[in-house]
């Protein structure tokens, strides 16, 4: 084998290596509930900009 040929070789190595990290990480946070924060709702509900849900906007 070349050095070309062993450095596509690594290359495609890492890149499969990343890949399979980040479906691992997709595996693991997917399902999972969103964290529930009563003060940012709360902050959010202040703040929400209801002018903009009327109609004709």
């Amino acid at each position: 084998m070349t050095v070309f040929e062993i450095a596509i070789n690594v290359c495609i190595l890492l890149v499969t290596a990343a890949v399979l990290l980040y479906l691992r990480h997709l595996v693991r946070i997917s399902g999972s509930d969103p964290v529930d924060d009563p003060e940012r709702v709360k902050r959010f509900r202040e703040t929400a900009p209801y002018h903009l849900l009327e109609r004709g906007n």
